[in-house]
């Protein structure tokens, strides 16, 4: 069966001060048996915000007020950050032998991974869509894990393994500092 992708919505007040946004899930005439939706659409699907998200109510139908469809999936086109994110990025002087490390990244809730390579002062000096069928299973279910941390880069690959970005840090006033590229 194909994964619904959008879905019919009201707002109703909460009793909080503010609205669900619900679905109806039997029209019982006068009032309506309604199911709250709290989450957001990713490219996988409808993501639960787990605290109100699925939770059922009666509520009179004159509560139903903002009629509007709502996605439960959001394609990665349609999604600004994950275009920033998707977008190819090659450094205009950018040399293979310059890599000192690469990084495969998985975008959250899609199936997107991308390689990521650095310059010696930990620079990006390259971003490419990367192949999971070209990858190593363990890297690709690690970079997966990772894809809601903040630093959610997977080494794949290093130079001189072991050692730190050698002209990462430099000096200013005789304390070091990371380099502004």
């Amino acid at each position: 069966m194909d994964q619904q992708t959008s879905i019919t919505v009201f707002n109703t007040p909460s009793g909080m001060g503010g609205s669900y946004t619900v679905s109806i899930l039997e029209d019982r005439g006068e009032t309506a048996l309604v199911r709250v939706w709290y989450g957001t659409a990713t490219a996988k699907g409808w993501k639960s915000w787990r605290d109100w998200d699925g939770h059922q109510m009666e509520v009179s139908r004159t509560q139903l007020t903002n009629e509007r469809e709502m996605k439960l999936v959001k394609t990665l086109k349609d999604d600004i950050i994950a275009q920033c994110w998707l977008t190819p990025f090659k450094s205009k002087d950018y040399q293979p032998g310059d890599v000192f490390r690469r990084y495969l990244e998985a975008y959250a809730d899609s199936d997107y991974l991308r390689i990521v390579e650095t310059n010696d002062r930990a620079g990006v000096i390259r971003i490419e869509k990367a192949d999971a069928t070209t990858l190593p299973e363990d890297q690709v279910k690690e970079a997966f894990k990772r894809s809601d941390q903040a630093f959610k880069g997977v080494l794949i690959w290093e130079r001189e393994p072991g050692v730190t970005y050698p002209n990462a840090f430099g000096r200013r006033n005789g304390v070091p500092v990371l380099d502004t590229f």
